[in-house]
């Protein structure tokens, strides 16, 4: 009886180490796959965007993308951030997990930016499906 309880335990253990080793394993790659797919969100409504002004864009709701206006220092945006999405004009500008488009200049003569992020609930839901069913 003893030895039954002793391989029932060590197969649990080793069960939900498994479970432990595959999650570690395959996190890294299913975030990264999540989060291309929303900068990829993310630069297609800057592009749909493009030809309008701030004001436009404030206007606009796109839901699951969040627009943030200002100067790179407003932003948060790093100099060389600021310098890529100067010298690509109009162009948009994929930053980590966001897209980046400069705008007009303002008042005071420094560029004005426009930072959208993308969050697609549907995909996070389907990695928390798999991530459980890992653990299953």
């Amino acid at each position: 009886m003893r030895i039954r309880k002793k391989l029932l335990l060590l197969h649990t253990v080793f069960s939900v180490g498994l479970a432990g080793v595959l999650l570690a394993t395959v996190r890294p790659a299913v975030t990264e796959i999540v989060t291309r797919a929303e900068a990829n969100e993310a630069v297609l409504a800057l592009n749909l965007l493009v030809d309008d002004s701030e004001a436009a864009l404030r206007s606009r709701a796109m839901p699951g993308i969040d627009l943030r206006f200002g100067t790179a220092g407003e932003l948060g945006l790093a100099a060389e951030t600021a310098e890529r999405v100067r010298s690509a004009g109009a162009a948009v500008v994929r930053v980590g997990g966001s897209a980046v488009r400069g705008l007009a200049t303002g008042a005071g003569g420094e560029l004005q930016y426009v930072v959208a992020t993308a969050r697609i609930p549907e995909a996070r839901r389907a990695v928390f499906d798999v991530y459980l069913l890992v653990v299953v």
